[in-house]
């Protein structure tokens, strides 16, 4: 009989290692050799123990889930755990790394389980399977977007940007005091800004968290975002209302 694949735990909930502890003890194939509750600890703890397998948390206090397979110095498989992170999940279902969208069945974590032992040759070389899977991370938040205001170009940070609007072909950069035009997608930002705090709320909105002020409902099951700086409130539809919820159950 082979030796349990050592495993690593990464999760900033306790109760969710917790439970994973628990699953984990019913597989003999696993041992769980440590766990970490937040980004800097695992990147140190997985480099130093190299485990066969690794379940890892999308959001944590310190590095996110991407800024800490980014630093690893070693290349084991992978499931993630999330509760929205659709850029995540696209990643990994490409390469054959599971995930666990929460909250998530003991059956569901089982089968990702199964999954993974599954890809888990005798002593495999998957440094070829990390660089692909860094290749399809979504890009990191940029630093300053260009944007433009009548002739002139003007460098925004992303965290002074209170909301994103696309009206026809054109697409609009909200912040406290000014509102600008930028050449780039509402699709294209809402990926390249995912890691700094926006999201989705509409086909045609894109809002910064760290501004909403609350979120009201309406008569036909929709919301809407009331948002600091911003007179008239932004459209939440019910599949982002859903969305939102599971990262910030109302």
């Amino acid at each position: 009989m082979n030796p349990p694949l050592p495993t690593v735990i990464v999760e900033d909930e306790e109760s969710a290692r917790r439970k994973l502890r628990r699953a984990l003890q019913t597989r003999p194939e696993l041992q769980v050799v440590g766990e970490a509750a937040d980004g800097d600890t695992a990147v140190n703890l997985i480099n130093e123990l190299r485990p066969a397998l690794l379940f890892l948390d999308v959001q944590m206090p310190g590095r996110d889930g991407f800024e800490v397979i980014r630093a690893l110095q070693c290349a084991p498989s992978i499931i993630f755990t999330t509760a929205h992170d659709v850029y995540a999940l696209r990643a990994f279902e490409v390469h054959s790394v599971d995930y666990l969208l929460k909250p998530y069945s003991t059956v569901r974590l089982h089968t990702a389980i199964d999954h993974a032992l599954t890809r888990l040759a005798p002593q495999p070389d998957r440094s070829a399977q990390l660089r692909a899977l860094l290749q399809a991370l979504p890009p990191r938040a940029p630093e300053r977007l260009a944007c433009r205001k009548r002739e002139a170009i003007v460098l925004v940070r992303p965290a002074d940007i209170v909301w994103l609007e696309s009206a026809d072909t054109l697409t609009f950069v909200h912040t406290a005091d000014d509102k600008l035009q930028i050449n780039q997608t509402l699709d294209r930002l809402g990926e390249s800004l995912a890691d700094a705090g926006f999201v989705r709320t509409h086909r045609a909105a894109l809002v910064n968290l760290a501004f909403v002020r609350h979120i009201a409902p309406l008569f036909n099951g929709s919301f809407e975002m009331h948002l600091a700086h911003v007179p008239h409130p932004v459209p939440l539809s019910r599949r982002q209302a859903r969305l939102l919820k599971e990262r910030f159950p109302w």
